[in-house]
């Protein structure tokens, strides 16, 4: 997979890009193998 490079023109368009990867892309609810199979939220509570 080739990453487009971005130049953005402010810090609201990084910021909304940010959020938009967090919110829509990253899954918090997949399970890792690596944590036990455990969700990174259910890991990140049974951590703390």
């Amino acid at each position: 997979m080739r990453v487009k490079r971005r130049i953005y023109r402010d810090c609201a368009e990084v910021k909304y890009d940010v959020f938009d990867y967090i919110e829509l892309f990253y899954n918090a609810k997949r399970r890792h193998g690596d944590h036990g199979n455990l969700s990174p939220m259910d890991y990140e509570g049974n951590y703390f």
